[in-house]
């Protein structure tokens, strides 16, 4: 769902470039579940299974909690440095 409302907190940015497009988003979900492709390498794999362990407990432990959004493998590209990139395993 959208806000569509005339009234929107969004109008008050500066670079708010078009009318309201927040998300209106259900309480307690996962918006970002955890899809990270599984390695080949030893030492990756380890790791690659403890993030899905840490998803797996944190998904368990708020998804009843109202208000609690879960976001897991945020990636987010560097633009002055080309392939290079900040990620959040669980947010």
């Amino acid at each position: 769902m959208r806000c569509d409302s005339g009234e929107c907190p969004a109008a008050r940015f500066k670079y708010s470039r078009t009318r309201c497009k927040r998300l209106i988003l259900p309480s307690h979900m996962i918006v970002k579940a955890f899809t990270a492709p599984e390695p080949n390498d030893p030492r990756l794999h380890a790791g690659w299974e403890a993030e899905k362990d840490l998803a797996h407990f944190l998904n368990r432990a708020f998804e009843p909690v109202p208000d609690v959004l879960l976001f897991h493998g945020l990636r987010f590209p560097i633009e002055s440095l080309p392939g290079d990139a900040a990620q959040i395993d669980h947010l």
